[in-house]
């Protein structure tokens, strides 16, 4: 950092200049007669604002509507502040025909024009944080020029300077910089937002597009942020190459699992073997896909628990995608009925009772196979077809199952378990010997 003492004489010679500017302006006899002008020009403002505004709710406009409820609310508070402008404007003209000094009132009149801009180009802000902000740095910058020591205000912070190795930044950069940083963050997600809404409602792009193309659009705006606060503070390229080296020598090191998320993520965006709304299964796993970040998956399971997964999980190990080229899923379950039972009946029932349900498809139709003679019973599979697996499959089995053994108790039909019979044989044992 620039010495202390240096600092110090800098900030010592400002103030000087600064007080013997306000010395020369606004002391004496004429601070007074323009001070009164003032005052009366403000005072006079408040009736005619009342009946300005009085007329103004006369006439008939929609204040039901929020915006323009919002809109006329502005209109009544500047109405004030504009005929303030108008009343100094013609007592400064006034006085400057009488040839009397109006340098004050200039200033009060510049100060609600300013306040009026101020508040014109904050309106599209809805961040407090940040109006707050830039009105701060609007208000400062105004003052300053105003009185005519704007320059000289930055000249002066440009001289002092703060050293961070060998990078020397000046006061003045990283103030401006900091501006800047809060308006970018800001405006950036408004602009991210504002894609992000129109790619997701593009009936044209495939969601991994949409995911894709978000994705390297918000690295992009970002990457420009930076090269854009990195200019503010004057950091140059040389300095620049050094610290990306330094990152690239820390990805190699230490954030290789990082940078793997990532580019498996880049890598299944772009294959398309996994996109949101998807129903997959991997490890113990399984879920719908609800949302696809450049570093990890989201998976939504039937518990309603979300999983956040690591996208070079899906690059490195086996992955099942119910529904990647297609929905259609089919669902088996084995049933045994006893030798007692009418087998062609049996195989009706498992054929019919499906199609009752509406998830499960009428084409392809639920089908039923004998697949063998058991030790306890005759064996059947039923198939049958589902469109809709991010609803789940066990449910609609469970459903199935449960109206089958309903419609074997009608029709006597038996489930067998197995059984054993034990026979014990008894002999004569000589315990004499």
């Amino acid at each position: 950092m620039t010495d202390y003492t240096e600092v110090q004489a800098i900030v010592l010679e400002y103030l000087k200049e600064f007080y013997q500017l306000l010395m020369n302006n606004f002391t004496g006899w004429n601070i007074l007669i323009q001070l009164a002008v003032v005052a009366a020009s403000i005072v006079a403002s408040y009736p005619l604002t009342k009946i300005i505004n009085i007329a103004l709710k006369k006439i008939k406009i929609n204040e039901d509507h929020p915006k323009t409820k919002k809109f006329m609310e502005y209109v009544y508070r500047f109405v004030s502040p504009i005929i303030t402008i108008i009343f100094l404007s013609v007592a400064s003209q006034i006085l400057m025909y009488a040839k009397l000094p109006v340098s004050f009132i200039k200033i009060v009149a510049n100060f609600y024009q300013i306040w009026l801009i101020i508040k014109l180009t904050t309106l599209i802000i809805d961040h407090m944080f940040v109006k707050k902000v830039i009105q701060v740095w609007f208000w400062v910058r105004a003052i300053l020029s105003i009185l005519g020591v704007w320059e000289r205000t930055k000249e002066m912070l440009q001289k002092i300077k703060l050293n961070f190795g060998e990078v020397n930044l000046e006061l003045y950069s990283i103030i401006i910089t900091f501006i800047l940083a809060i308006f970018l963050f800001w405006l950036m997600k408004k602009i991210l937002h504002f894609l992000d809404v129109r790619l997701k409602n593009s009936k044209s792009l495939r969601p991994t597009m949409q995911v894709l193309l978000s994705k390297v659009i918000t690295y992009f705006i970002y990457a420009f942020a930076g090269f854009m606060l990195m200019g503010s503070l004057g950091i140059s390229m040389t300095t620049l190459s050094l610290f990306t080296g330094g990152i690239g020598l820390g990805i190699g090191i230490g954030l290789q699992k990082i940078f793997s998320n990532l580019l498996s993520g880049f890598t299944l965006l772009l294959d398309d073997s996994i996109k949101p709304g998807d129903v997959i299964e991997t490890g113990d796993t399984f879920g719908s896909v609800k949302e696809m970040s450049s570093r990890y998956t989201s998976i939504v399971t039937r518990e309603g628990k979300e999983i956040l997964i690591p996208n070079e999980e899906f690059i490195s190990k086996p992955v099942v995608n119910w529904s990647h080229s297609n929905r259609l899923i089919r669902v088996n379950a084995n049933i045994g009925v006893s030798y007692n039972s009418d087998i062609h009946r049996v195989k009706e029932i498992l054929e019919t009772i499906p199609q009752n349900f509406d998830r499960v498809l009428k084409r392809p139709k639920p089908e039923s196979f004998l697949l063998d003679f058991g030790d306890s019973s005759v064996n059947f599979e039923l198939q049958f077809w589902i469109r809709d697996p991010q609803k789940g499959i066990i449910n609609v089995r469970s459903e199935v199952l449960l109206a089958i053994w309903d419609a074997f108790k009608e029709n006597n039909i038996e489930i067998p378990f197995p059984q054993r019979d034990l026979h014990i044989k008894t002999s004569e044992v000589d315990f004499r010997s």
